[in-house]
């Protein structure tokens, strides 16, 4: 419940580090919530008498994560999430859709909810000018 609601959960071929380069994705199933993003791998798969498991890789927090859009290498299918965490400094994926509509989807869920975290820091450092513009679009 501490993440928020769930937006947006599947398989994303990820690779740590921030190099399109020499790209090496391993399948994670990646869960995507309102105040963080999970990395994870998958382990046993559903049947009619378990749940599927999966094993925690990493995460990001949506309000200490920035999105580049486009890649060193120019493919259309992957995107880079990097940690603007002080104290992962280094913490980064790439991630690659399955087809460009998936990545297009991840890509404008993300940029969504970091719209809307930058559009709340902006409320409440700045309240009356926040309102003023609200008001002015209405």
């Amino acid at each position: 419940m501490s993440q928020g609601k769930l937006l947006l959960y599947r398989p994303l071929v990820c690779c740590e580090g921030t190099s399109a380069h020499n790209f090496r994705g391993k399948d994670l199933i990646v869960f995507l919530f309102e105040q963080s993003i999970i990395f994870s791998e998958s382990g046993r798969k559903k049947n009619q008498f378990s749940n599927p498991v999966y094993q925690y890789k990493s995460h990001l927090q949506v309000n200490k994560m920035s999105l580049i859009e486009k890649v060193e290498d120019g493919d259309p299918l992957k995107f880079l999430l990097k940690s603007t965490d002080p104290h992962k400094p280094h913490l980064a994926f790439i991630c690659q859709g399955a087809s460009e509509d998936d990545r297009n989807q991840w890509v404008s869920q993300i940029r969504h909810l970091l719209q809307t975290q930058k559009d709340f820091l902006k409320a409440i450092q700045y309240p009356i000018a926040y309102q003023k513009e609200q008001t002015k679009n209405v």
